[in-house]
């Protein structure tokens, strides 16, 4: 653990950048529905209020960088006063890790062993004196998700329900951090913190009652004409903040940016503020916030490998990769089949993301790399892979299930059987039963026993049908046959009774198809969830419940946004330089707090419970759980243009 707190400068949590409440005051126009809302927020028994913040001659309240005061500076000794959380001098920024301080530390004995009580006592002490009731102190390291430091940050760690924004936590957080140092115990930050500050935002899809539900498109497009980009991921509107209730959740347009980003969102804040005042949507609230994009391939958990993909047919939702690739993988979304242009016959696919089956960037950058592969890997980054490309066929061999996805099953195989013969019965049976002593166990104890001992035997098993099916060709699933490439297209897609003529919209695309190989051709059937059989044309599905089944998250049921998000994606221009292009995107959000989609999830077909598939899914947002996909129509629309296909269907 890390002894040092000058690394980097403090930032605070760095989660909300900046906020402005709907309007909240009667005489400036503030609409009934906000007027309820707010008014019973504050006199709920808790008096802090997710709309709190300073108030404005407009009628809506701010904050910045998460305080009321609409400042949120870090002071000269680097401790921050926000409204759910305070302290310093180093606090790692939202969402963190916690980790257990290590016996190893050097003040070890003297904050967690047989010497702590007194530091602990006086702790408990100050906080009596300002008046703070703890939930919780413990000395612990902190980590930041996002950005983390190289090592846990040494913290005095205090839980507690704020009631009211004033100076009593940060006098106190101040006062522990004196008596530390004063003590001998140098670069330990101290952080008071509210619970609640940690939990994402709820979020809900706007109703279509909202008076911004119908003006969305125009006034997201204005929007992207008049603010500049730069550091924008993604910019949403959703019904968000801390209640459980959807109607004590304001209308809210959301601002995702860059992690790293250390730009002031303040004035970015006042001129969406100024364009919904344009609109007339003063009972509307303005969220920027950082989140992190995921469109990259791999876990940090999974749900576990199918045996039965282990014998033949391909598995919806089971995990690909690259043939050469152990490190990342993706979700086999389903099966297509292309009708030849020339022969009329039906030809089946495998589909996924394109960038579930093609080196990283990172990758490409190594210089272990060879120049000719990293050239036409290139080449199929920045123009696809167009039909039956013979060079594909040698290097974009697929594997399913991935080489990551077989090493996560063994270790995981491997921990579920020195976990059973750690287990006190098992070591005594195994002792006995080789002298035919087990009858010194009582008759369940015996009964257990051998029960444990199936379970060891069940693990070893599986094992060795993995070890046997990665030895054998059966794993390679077959080869990229034809790909988008990273590029975005125009829509074709009506929105708002407009044709693409009348009002084009770029939209992404990141789509592989896998020429498989005869004896693994699988079928779109989802257990437990029916068959996908047909695209789902319909448009207007806005809050309906949509499924998916991928790798990391398995079977997953989220809601339809039907207001569609602006992503700032990347693309290569000719010059292979990489430039921000602002496309119109899908998406499913989760449903109580719970994602919809993971990372790892990429590639996987979202559907309806009746069958009919929205489109493909290809990444979404880390911590506000909000997952992109690509239409059905658009989908069909560019693999007919890249392969020359007269028509595609469901398998």
């Amino acid at each position: 653990m890390a002894t040092s707190l000058t690394r980097t400068k403090s930032r605070g949590s760095d989660f909300e950048l900046t906020y402005a409440s709907p309007t909240v005051v009667k005489r400036q126009g503030a609409d009934e529905e906000s007027l309820e809302r707010h008014s019973r927020k504050r006199h709920r028994p808790r008096a802090y209020s997710d709309e709190s913040g300073n108030l404005n001659r407009d009628g809506r309240r701010r904050r910045n960088r998460g305080s009321s005061d609409d400042e949120g500076k870090i002071t000269f000794d680097g401790f921050t006063n926000e409204d759910l959380r305070v302290g310093g001098p180093y606090l790692c920024s939202i969402p963190t890790e916690t980790f257990a301080f290590p016996e190893s530390h050097s003040l070890f004995e003297r904050l967690m062993g047989s010497r702590s009580r007194p530091i602990h006592d006086q702790v408990y002490t100050i906080l009596a004196k300002h008046e703070i009731r703890p939930r919780m102190v413990n000395f612990v390291g902190r980590k930041s998700r996002f950005n983390p430091e190289a090592s846990p940050t040494p913290t005095a760690l205090v839980y507690a329900n704020r009631e009211t924004v004033d100076r009593k936590w940060l006098e106190a957080a101040k006062d522990i951090h004196s008596y530390l140092v004063a003590h001998d115990i140098q670069n330990v930050s101290v952080e008071i913190a509210d619970p609640e500050v940690f939990n994402p935002p709820k979020m809900f899809p706007v109703l279509k009652t909202d008076s911004i539900f119908s003006f969305w498109d125009s006034f997201l497009k204005t929007m992207l004409e008049e603010l500049d980009l730069t550091g924008m991921k993604m910019v949403g509107c959703y019904r968000r903040g801390r209640s459980q209730e959807i109607m004590d959740n304001p209308p809210t347009v959301l601002v995702i940016v860059d992690t790293t980003s250390i730009r002031d969102w303040k004035p970015t804040r006042e001129l969406i503020v100024g364009i919904l005042d344009r609109y007339n949507l003063s009972m509307v609230a303005v969220e920027i916030s950082k989140d992190e994009e995921w469109m990259g391939t791999g876990w940090t958990k999974n749900t576990g490998l199918s045996r039965a993909v282990l014998r033949g047919p391909a598995i919806i939702g089971e995990s690909l990769a690259l043939a050469q690739d152990n490190k990342r993988s993706g979700s086999l979304g389903g099966f297509l089949e292309l009708k030849n242009p020339v022969r009329g016959d039906w030809v089946q696919f495998a589909i996924t993301c394109f960038h579930c089956v093609i080196p990283s960037k990172e990758d490409l950058e190594s210089k272990d790399i060879d120049a000719t592969y990293r050239s036409q890997m290139m080449a199929w980054i920045r123009n696809g892979v167009r039909a039956d490309d013979p060079v594909a066929k040698l290097y974009l061999q697929v594997n399913h299930p991935s080489g990551r996805g077989i090493d996560e099953e063994l270790e995981k195989l491997q921990d579920r059987i020195k976990s059973v013969e750690d287990e006190p019965l098992y070591q005594k049976g195994a002792l006995l039963e080789p002298d035919g002593l087990l009858t010194e166990l009582s008759e369940i104890g015996q009964n257990n026993y051998h029960l444990l001992k199936e379970e060891i035997a069940a693990s070893r098993s599986f094992q060795q049908d993995i070890w046997d099916f990665r030895d054998h060709p059966e794993q390679i699933l077959g080869h990229v046959a034809a790909a988008s490439g990273y590029k975005v297209i125009r829509s074709q897609l009506v929105q708002d009774q407009k044709t693409v003529q009348d009002d084009p919209d770029l939209t992404n695309m990141d789509w592989a198809l896998i020429r498989v190989r005869d004896d693994r051709k699988g079928s779109n059937s989802v257990d437990g969830l029916g068959f996908l059989s047909t695209p789902e044309t319909r448009i207007d599905l806005h809050g309906r419940g949509i499924f998916m089944k991928g790798y990391r998250s398995g079977k997953s049921e989220g809601v339809f946004n039907g207001l569609r998000v602006a992503r700032i994606a990347t693309v290569l221009n000719d010059k292979d330089e990489e430039v921000k292009v602002p496309t119109l995107e899908h998406q499913i959000m989760g449903i109580e707090g719970k994602p919809f989609a993971l990372r790892g999830d990429s590639g996987s077909f979202v559907f309806t419970r009746g069958g009919g598939v929205l489109g493909l899914m290809f990444g979404g947002l880390e911590f506000d759980h909000i997952a992109y996909f690509t239409h059905v129509e658009d989908l069909f629309n560019d693999i007919r243009a890249v392969t020359g296909a007269t028509e595609v269907r469901f398998s």
